[in-house]
């Protein structure tokens, strides 16, 4: 099945029209967690881009894989700097190029910065600098908050061991993932 990602612009209907009348199965769609089951995403183009951009930020549908993401459960340690509430337990469950995603159980707001402190199975810890991008709660269990952060600290020590333990796992991944 092919989406036409719907992000009020332009005149979808004769995009969906053309491809039904070669025969294609296409819908128009605006849900970000729906767009993720189709086989196929078309985004049509309209000539002020800029604009389309801030509707596809409205529908939470800007940032869609652009990388590989390794779908991991390491657990963790969070400490949320902007706010003193102490250390929280989480577990890291995916990683990509854009970031860092865990679970948690205390709210945590964009921009906010975070010390994550990730367990790298038989190979140590690693200290990570994060800037929390997105938090929602979590879909699977309400009680959970899904959290996205970015690395801040590129380049030091921790950083690269973690990316390196990541990007091994992504390309040669083992019997367990």
């Amino acid at each position: 099945m092919i989406a036409i990602v719907d992000y009020n612009m332009g005149n979808l209907q004769s995009v969906k029209n053309a491809f039904a009348k070669i025969g294609k199965d296409v819908e128009l769609v605006s849900d970000s967690d729906k767009i993720k089951n189709y086989d196929k995403i078309i985004l049509p183009g309209v000539g002020a881009f800029g604009d389309a951009m801030e509707h596809l930020r409205e529908f939470n549908m800007d940032e869609r894989r652009a990388s590989e993401r390794l779908n991991i459960n390491l657990p963790a340690i969070f400490k949320n700097l902007d706010v003193d509430n102490g250390e929280e337990k989480s577990t890291v469950v995916n990683v990509s190029y854009g970031g860092i995603g865990f679970v948690v159980d205390a709210k945590v707001d964009v921009g906010q910065h975070v010390d994550l402190e990730v367990q790298l199975e038989d190979e140590g810890s690693v200290h990570l600098q994060t800037l929390v991008a997105w938090a929602k709660r979590d879909e699977n269990n309400t009680d959970l908050f899904a959290t996205g952060v970015r690395i801040l600290n590129f380049g030091c020590d921790d950083a690269e061991k973690f990316i390196r333990f990541c990007d091994l796992r992504l390309y040669n991944p083992p019997e367990q993932y």
